[in-house]
């Protein structure tokens, strides 16, 4: 586990690492890109995809 410090509120953060479904990185980009740039599918998020034998969401 690592600690950060947030430069905007000073709280100290825990950064842990975390394993996500294909379905929740989805969820993640599309939350993220709610402006009007899509964000790009990530090679993680294929390769996720990929080992459920699924397509990437377009």
């Amino acid at each position: 586990m690592k600690t950060a410090t947030s430069p905007l509120t000073g709280d100290s953060l825990r950064l842990e690492p975390v394993t996500i479904t294909a379905e929740e990185a989805t969820q993640l980009r599309h939350y993220a890109s709610r402006g009007a740039w899509k964000m790009p599918v990530s090679q993680l998020e294929r390769d996720l995809y990929a080992a459920k034998g699924m397509e990437p969401p377009a």
